[in-house]
């Protein structure tokens, strides 16, 4: 399976950033460590 603008260089920038898969608590996580997708961080008080 190929991704198009993913090459040689990008794929092994990406899996050296990622280094140990088990830091991750699921895949959806990867990406705000990244900067790749914001996150949301609400802590819920304020709500009447």
């Amino acid at each position: 399976m190929t991704v198009l603008g993913v090459g040689d260089v990008v794929a092994l920038a990406y899996a050296a950033t990622i280094d140990i898969l088990q830091r991750f608590r699921s895949s959806k996580a990867v990406g705000p460590i990244l900067g790749l997708t914001p996150k949301l961080d609400e802590s819920g008080a304020g709500k009447a």
